[in-house]
């Protein structure tokens, strides 16, 4: 079924560069994009817990992607998760 190959590879639909792989800093831009989204659609009038499920999708099949994944399942806000982000994507390392 096509709909689940998104999760197994989220650039499955892109066409542009010839490769359905998605680079550790694309995923993890995806990562940031998501929660912004999430806030700006939701706010706090829903749970922002339940966002954390789709980390596995994206941080995945990559050096550091299991230490990345489980220090953003472990905070509590989403202003965390995004400073977490954030030093990763200057330092390349969470």
């Amino acid at each position: 079924m096509i709909g689940r190959g998104i999760f197994e590879d989220i650039g499955l639909f892109n066409k542009d560069n010839g490769s359905n792989s998605a680079t550790p800093l694309e995923r993890i831009g995806l990562v940031r994009q998501h929660i912004n989204l999430f806030l700006e659609t939701w706010g706090t009038r829903k749970n922002f817990e339940m966002i954390k499920k789709y980390f596995k999708i994206y941080l995945k099949d990559f050096d550091g992607a299991a230490v990345l994944r489980n220090k953003l399942l472990r905070v509590k806000t989403p202003d965390e998760m995004l400073r977490i982000i954030e030093k990763y994507e200057e330092n390349g390392q969470s």
